[in-house]
């Protein structure tokens, strides 16, 4: 009898946690799946593509693309579902779970989720352009390429030659003064940082300078007035 009402004490003890268990798990995941929390930290996530070096290095040719997912937190993931890549927060084993490589050019879609919920919490579209070869050009060494977008990274040079380039480049160094020696910049900013020079020793000496243009003025007018006397003299 005993027996009987210990397994029974038991047996009401479990069903008793088991109610606990039931009643606190979904209320724990519905209060983790917060959507409109979760859409803020979504909508922060920024995707950003580049060319991948260690590629060309190991090939010669801009021809594979590197993605890097940035903002992201513990409670969203980003997933590419052409590549099957996941891109999440943590890091393990000194890799960089935000970054993923072998892209290609074109149009790519990226989906973030949380662990906590089934709901898409935001599509980004990203284009990857074909990277612009002539930005690694010596001819584009040191060029704003705001005023020289052909020598921009993601330029579109489709229908440029390589003629075409040069000429560009001619004609903007033509145009701004820019000289061609590989041994200088280029002449603009030589001539910059000449005015900025001279302009920092004016200021700097600026009390010496007036008192030595007084001091001229002074002796010019004192010349001035003697030869006046001797030429009344003579």
């Amino acid at each position: 009898m005993n027996i009987y009402r210990k397994n029974a004490k038991k047996n009401k003890s479990i069903y008793f946690l088991l109610m606990i268990l039931v009643i606190l798990f979904p209320s724990k995941i519905k209060a983790a799946c917060d959507l409109e929390r979760l859409k803020e930290e979504a909508n922060k996530v920024e995707i950003i593509y580049d060319i991948d070096m260690d590629a060309y290095n190991k090939t010669g040719k801009y021809n594979s693309y590197t993605i890097k997912v940035n903002n992201l937190t513990d409670d969203i993931y980003v997933y590419d579902w052409d590549t099957k890549n996941k891109f999440w927060s943590s890091s393990s084993q000194n890799i960089d779970n935000t970054l993923k490589t072998d892209y290609k050019v074109g149009t790519k879609q990226f989906v973030v989720y949380s662990q906590y919920c089934k709901d898409k919490l935001r599509t980004i579209s990203v284009t990857i352009p074909k990277f612009n070869e002539y930005s690694k050009d010596k001819l584009c060494e040191n060029m704003d390429t705001e005023k020289l977008p052909v020598c921009g990274k993601w330029y579109d040079t489709r229908g440029i030659t390589r003629s075409d380039f040069e000429n560009i480049v001619a004609k903007y160094n033509k145009q701004n003064d820019i000289t061609d020696d590989p041994n200088s910049n280029n002449t603009n900013k030589s001539k910059e940082n000449t005015l900025n020079r001279m302009l920092d020793f004016i200021k700097s000496n600026i009390l010496y300078i007036v008192i030595g243009i007084v001091i001229i003025a002074i002796l010019i007018i004192v010349h001035i007035i003697l030869k006046r006397k001797r030429e009344r003299l003579d």
